[in-house]
């Protein structure tokens, strides 16, 4: 009886095993991981590269200009990293339907980036914080424009992440090289933007290169119904996502408008860190599981759930593990970067790994809305939250400085994740009925 039990045991592990939703979330995991885990090592040895040749200071420069320009990264993505990547997922056996997102996405992007590149070029010319660097930021203007070509979404939704992982493993090689090669002294920061703008134009090139000849994706010229379906399509996704993005991608700028420049690299560090914490592997499995959920929501809700919440425990066991242990060891962790002790850096680094999560014990779960394709509940959420996060950003930094950047994101990631669980217990208890 215990023999026959054992096999029946091992056949349902083995059926799990070789489920088609297991083993393809299992392959993007992996291979998204590859690519993590080797990007701990290039953070690992050029943070500590930069921040020693080129200075604090400097390396707050670079981050700053990187910072704003998230906000144009934001705009050419417009809410496409969503509502494609679903539509792709849910069309993803007919390649000419795929062929059309990809041509309508990729023409309005670029349209986008047009625009960008006018508006930070005026901005050079007429405002006195950005035509002090004008090179500066407008050699970082690469990092969008290489953005615009990497057509990430598409590869999600087709649940090729072994693409993402070559692509992004290739560039942080290019990049860490091309970094040691011309970053010598600390006025050769100003090759930092344009290394990087390099090592994103090579990835999105290439990725063009991989969608046509080996995903047999074609550019054709979009119909004007086309666009306009796409811009409709995305734009909840869009008004959130550019939520998300200006509370996230940008604050070191906004965190630039009050303290020194010193002062932005100790945060701009404690902050490269920490988002590390959330990277890997949350942010990974994220990505290789919402592919999945997309198509699946569409055939089955009630599995889709399930997969979704039991995603969301994985991430709350490690999260609760591993946090501990962040906080304890902030000043080693930190001095593996900087090979020196910050005060500023560590405490900010703690209240950060606090934030983080947060976010981390809720990334899942605020993802239902856009796998249900409610784009509208998603998109008021964050715009909210974006709203009350700006103030208080502003107002606690003010007073309190990097401190009070921190403190700022922790009460802000709170209060998504308090009014995230509150509305999603009603819609999941309606649709596992």
């Amino acid at each position: 009886m215990a023999s026959f039990k054992r096999q029946v045991n091992f056949k349902t592990i083995k059926a799990k095993l070789q489920g088609g939703n297991f083993r393809q979330i299992t392959d993007n995991f992996l291979s998204l991981s590859t690519v993590q885990l080797l990007g701990y090592i290039f953070p690992l040895i050029i943070l500590p590269y930069l921040v020693h040749t080129i200075g604090t200071e400097k390396f707050g420069l670079t981050e700053t200009a990187a910072s704003f320009l998230g906000i144009f990264t934001m705009i050419t993505n417009y809410g496409f990293p969503y509502s494609a990547s679903r539509q792709i997922a849910i069309a993803r056996d007919s390649s000419e339907k795929v062929s059309e997102i990809f041509s309508a996405v990729i023409t309005l992007k670029s349209i986008f980036m047009l625009f960008s590149f006018i508006v930070l070029f005026l901005l050079t010319f007429f405002v006195s914080k950005f035509n002090q660097e004008k090179v500066l930021y407008l050699w970082s203007f690469g990092i969008v424009a290489g953005d615009v070509l990497f057509p990430i979404w598409l590869f999600q939704g087709l649940e090729q992440m072994r693409y993402i992982s070559l692509l992004n493993l290739s560039t942080r090689a290019v990049i860490l090289l091309l970094t040691i090669l011309f970053v010598r002294s600390p006025e050769d920061y100003i090759f930092v933007p344009l290394v990087n703008s390099v090592g994103q134009i090579f990835i999105g090139i290439a990725s063009i290169y991989i969608a046509h000849y080996r995903l047999n994706v074609k550019f054709t010229i979009p119909k004007i119904d086309h666009l306009k379906f796409q811009l409709k399509e995305g734009w909840n996704t869009f008004i959130s996502g550019a939520a998300i993005n200006f509370y996230t991608q940008s604050r070191v700028f906004i965190f630039s408008l009050f303290v020194s420049k010193t002062l932005v690299g100790y945060y701009s560090l404690a902050q490269r860190v920490a988002g590390m914490f959330q990277v890997y592997p949350i942010a990974t499995l994220l990505n290789a599981t919402l592919p999945r959920l997309n198509h699946l929501y569409s055939t089955n809700k009630q599995k889709s759930i399930e997969l979704l919440r039991k995603m969301q425990r994985y991430s709350n066991y490690y999260t609760l593990a591993a946090a501990p242990i962040c906080f304890i060891l902030a000043p080693q962790i930190l001095r593996l970067v900087t090979h020196e002790s910050i005060p500023e850096s560590i405490v900010t680094f703690r209240i950060l790994i606090v934030s983080v999560t947060i976010a981390n014990m809720n990334i899942f779960r605020v993802h239902y809305f856009i796998i249900s394709g409610n784009y509208s509940l998603f998109s008021q959420l964050h715009t909210i939250a974006s709203f009350i996060g700006i103030m208080l950003m502003l107002v606690l930094t003010n007073f309190y400085l990097h401190i009070g950047m921190a403190i700022a994101i922790t009460l802000l990631e709170l209060g998504i994740f308090i009014t995230t669980f509150i509305l999603t217990r009603s819609y999941f208890h309606k649709e596992l009925q």
